[in-house]
């Protein structure tokens, strides 16, 4: 039995009037019915852009886990020393890649006009 959220693929096509879902198409189960012995699933199948493309009711036969392979993407990771008791730590960081080319090109973030000083009276 499969629960709320989990990521599903359907076993065969499915057609309505959002047109046709292929057998392998991935979509999340948003609700979870049960009525005595059977269960039905309400899946949503999205588009690359994120938009609802089809909610469709289908039964535990047209369904199966789908395997998730996890976005790709720069992950840094490092092991970092604690600092001893009452010292001063500096956080730095370091600029993303889109960053670095905005800058490049000028189109980075606008600059701050110089702080005007206060006369004293």
């Amino acid at each position: 039995m499969f629960k709320q959220y989990d990521i599903v693929r359907i076993t065969k096509p499915q057609t309505g009037e959002w047109g046709t879902l292929r057998t392998g198409t991935k979509g999340t189960i948003i609700e979870v019915y049960k009525v005595g012995p059977k269960v039905g699933y309400d899946v949503e199948f999205v588009t690359s852009t994120g938009r609802t493309k089809a909610i469709v009711t289908l039964g535990a036969k047209d369904i199966e886990p789908a395997t998730v392979t996890k976005a790709a993407g720069p992950v840094a990771t490092a092991k970092v020393a604690k600092p001893a008791a009452g010292a001063k730590v500096a956080m730095t960081t370091t600029r993303s890649k889109a960053s670095a080319l905005t800058s490049a090109k000028g189109m980075g973030p606008k600059k701050r006009p110089a702080a005007v000083s206060k006369k004293k009276r």
